[in-house]
């Protein structure tokens, strides 16, 4: 945007008044005209238009991709497209730019294309390193309780790499608590900007500061607003703000210093030129594939090399720069790689085979990203097929399969796909507003905090909001009640409740961001009203509960109850109830034990059944966190694939049987076929305006009725 904006200006247009030769997409905006020749997109726009009837970009002349070292997954997708889009396309030219690309794997991808060194001019950038700022700025750091701790021989070899340096031993000191903290020392960084204003060359020139997400932004402006810096703006920029908000950056603003604190959207993506001092965190926020509980997190690391030659570049655009750095030369040499890992290669794949499903549904998946750049693994691509067969997204296990009604809606939503899924469900049997918030759950940190000191009291804070035997309807409801409520009432109560508030903000904002992409999708309206409309069964636990394992399975663990003893009484006798201790827990790998977090740890009331988990950590014992006791039913109407024993009776859900039931197989039966009913109705409303509002109540009715009791009878 900013780049379209900037280009547009050297041919004498202004973007804002009437797109002409120049124009932009991004996701939900568009600004271009029958006119426009060169149009500035993020590589997802591209992949629509593959995606949607236009594969061979007729019309197009080139395609420039520009940063192609950063590697992520769409880069390489895309990449991988345009490869076969060449021998179709002849008259096409593909066009890949990097200031610090490894130009040799791409030259041999392309059959040895051709190379082009073109020599760019950019003003001269003045390195200053942690050793090299830390005797200038005099800051002492308090030690951490938290991070690696490093041995004995860790600590002498860094203490021997410092020494040479011929620093203080105060200064020496503040370098090694600095180097063995693995957090961003928030008070560095406003004493290293303090340090830059007071000894700036340039009376205007602004500061640019590189945090890894948006969490940190929030700490680190908080911090630079508590710093007496004098006259300055101090401005957020990163991919969650509006395109107005974003904008800001761009405008002077003398007499006060502009400080503008950014993800790596600044990397590359945004050019601010009035930018001369950059402060540089080495640190960034990677997708990473988290085995243990088999979803997408965000994880903190050292950025590339080549990342961080990018970020000092940023200083060197109009004027001569300098580039502050909060990591030693010894770090950056030992601690960061050369080029970023491909993020291909790091994260899960279920949702890029869903995206290359939905472009060509007759595609192999594996057989086309064989020929990627760098190929996944062959097991990481198997439990990615496996992955998509659990949720339901393809017909069979057949690599040429195709999409199911319910996975061509989940390909439509920008989300992880199990939230995905469970949004999909919870739109369309209206109980939409408990599974948003859930979502959000799912995708923040910990609602509750749990201070060392104060562990007890926390615990029985979240107790005390305890329902439908559910860690996620628990927080559910503890967000519900701080959302009611007006700001200075619902800061007492988190900290009554120890209730976080950044958590809490983060939350309602995925919310909304969740809204907007079903509404993106032509499911619901975006009004408070529709809303209301798809939550008139919000109330019904078994129904939400149903939703959630549809979303969680095969994240499954079965309840086994010990030997039933009773009591006897004057009129016979009654069973007992379990004590928590007896009542064991066996997921597809064995036994495993619910973390004493859990507000069901102390549950005694257990029916034998099944719960669902979402995450699984082993330390001295394999813990599961946030689980739910889920309707038998749920899992025979949204689990895995219902297989009918006809001669010896019972069913098994799933390839491996992972849960089975002993169950009537008309049971089965009639729950396969109310699953292939309501794919059906999903395959007729693709494509309907009205969205989830057209799906027909008789075939809910039925699922509900079902769930409401979990098949009893009134």
């Amino acid at each position: 945007m900013g780049v379209a904006a900037r280009v547009a200006q050297e041919r004498l247009e202004d973007l804002d008044v009437k797109p002409e030769t120049v124009g932009y997409a991004i996701r939900g905006e568009r600004r271009a005209s029958a006119e426009t020749r060169l149009l500035f997109c993020t590589t997802g726009i591209v992949l629509r238009r593959l995606g949607t009837g236009d594969a061979d970009l007729s019309g197009v002349s080139h395609v420039i991709v520009d940063e192609a070292h950063e590697r992520g997954v769409d880069t390489d997708l895309l990449i991988c497209l345009l490869k076969d889009l060449l021998q179709r396309n002849k008259h096409i030219k593909v066009i890949l730019m990097s200031a610090t690309i490894n130009e040799s794997i791409f030259i041999n991808y392309f059959g040895g294309c051709p190379s082009l060194k073109i020599p760019g001019f950019t003003y001269p950038v003045q390195d200053k390193y942690l050793e090299d700022v830390i005797p200038l700025i005099k800051y002492q750091p308090t030690p951490s309780r938290f991070g690696p701790k490093l041995n004995e021989e860790q600590k002498a070899a860094m203490r021997k790499d410092y020494e040479k340096l011929g620093l203080a031993q105060e200064d020496l000191r503040a370098l090694e608590i600095i180097s063995q903290s693995d957090r961003i020392d928030y008070g560095l960084v406003a004493a290293m900007v303090k340090h830059i204003v007071e000894n700036a060359d340039s009376p205007n020139g602004a500061v640019l500061i590189f945090m890894p997400g948006v969490m940190e932004i929030r700490q680190c402006i908080n911090e630079l607003q508590g710093t007496d810096l004098g006259k300055v703006e101090i401005l957020p920029l990163h991919a969650n703000l509006s395109s107005a908000e974003q904008r800001r950056v761009f405008i002077p603003t003398a007499p006060r210093r502009k400080i503008v604190v950014a993800t790596n959207v600044a990397e590359t993506s945004v050019t601010i030129p009035d930018v001369v001092y950059v402060v540089d965190s080495g640190r960034v926020k990677e997708t990473q594939y988290d085995a243990d509980n088999g979803m997408q997190r965000l994880v903190e690391c050292w950025t590339s090399r080549a990342s961080g030659r990018q970020r000092r570049g940023r200083a060197g655009r109009t004027q001569p720069g300098q580039c502050y750095k909060l990591y030693t030369r010894r770090t950056e040499n030992n601690s960061m790689p050369r080029f970023p890992v491909p993020e291909i290669m790091r994260t899960p794949l279920e949702a890029l085979f869903l995206q290359v499903k939905a472009m060509n549904e007759e595609t192999d998946v594996k057989a086309f990203l064989s020929r990627a750049i760098d190929p996944p693994k062959m097991d990481a691509m198997d439990a990615a097929w496996q992955t998509l067969l659990d949720l339901g997204a393809v017909e069979s296990d057949k690599q040429t399969a195709k999409l199911t009604a319910l996975g061509r809606h989940m390909s439509l939503l920008p989300v992880d796909l199990r939230l995905a899924k469970m949004l999909v469900l919870g739109t369309i049997f209206k109980c939409l507003d408990p599974v948003l918030t859930v979502a959000a759950l799912l995708s923040s940190k910990p609602l509750f905090t749990a201070p060392m000191d104060r562990r007890d009291e926390a615990r029985r804070a979240r107790e005390s909001f305890a329902t439908a035997r559910s860690d996620l309807l628990t927080d559910a409801k503890a967000y519900a009640a701080a959302a009611a409520l007006r700001r200075g009432e619902a800061r007492s109560f988190c900290e009554q409740n120890f209730v976080s508030p950044s958590t809490l903000r983060d939350i309602t904002s995925l919310r909304g961001d969740f809204i907007s992409a079903l509404s993106g999708i032509g499911f619901i309206g975006s009004s408070a009203a529709e809303l209301a409309k798809a939550s008139v069964n919000a109330s019904n636990d078994n129904l939400v509960k149903a939703v959630i394992v549809g979303g969680l399975y095969p994240r499954v663990a079965r309840i086994a109850l010990p030997a039933a003893q009773y009591e006897r009484i004057h009129a016979g006798a009654i069973q007992k109830e379990h004590e928590a201790k007896e009542v064991k827990f066996f997921d597809s790998a064995g036994r495993v034990f619910l973390h004493p977090s859990s507000v069901l740890f102390s549950e005694s009331g257990w029916r034998k059944g099944y719960l669902a988990y979402f995450s699984k950590a082993e330390t001295s014992k394999v813990f599961l966190r946030d689980a739910t006791e889920v309707p038998l039913y749920g899992l025979l109407l949204f689990g895995g694939a219902i297989t009918v024993n006809h001669w010896a009776g019972g069913l098994m859900l799933g390839k491996d049987g992972v849960v089975k039931l002993r169950a009537n197989t008309r049971i089965g039966v009639l729950c396969a076929q109310l699953r292939r009913l309501l794919d059906a109705q999903l395959a007729e409303k693709i494509e309907s305006p009205h969205g989830a509002a057209d799906i027909r109540d008789d075939v809910t009715g039925a699922m509900m009725a079902l769930l409401a009791r979990d098949g009893l009878t009134q």
